[in-house]
């Protein structure tokens, strides 16, 4: 069994695919886009997630994806542990 996923942890894989912002991601419910990430942040965000997690996301995942909490929920899935 994996070890619980930790939300810190993966803000932290955010703002390391985005080291040009200074990235204060203090409400895991707001938009990628509220905190001024446009499409090829939101790419790199979502690259560095697969990486660091063996994950892939599909194209219709990456449209739903949006908040923190999304990816949380998302990779929750992924590992196949109840949310």
């Amino acid at each position: 069994m994996s070890r619980p996923l930790d939300s810190s942890e993966v803000v932290k894989v955010i703002a390391d695919a985005v080291p040009h912002m200074k990235l204060n991601l203090d409400d895991f419910g707001k938009s990628f886009a509220l905190y001024g990430m446009d499409s090829l942040d939101t790419s790199a965000i979502f690259m560095n997630i697969e990486n660091h997690y063996d994950v892939t996301i599909s194209d219709e995942e990456f449209e739903t994806l949006d908040t923190v909490n999304d990816i949380v929920a998302f990779l929750t899935k992924a590992r196949g542990e109840a949310t």
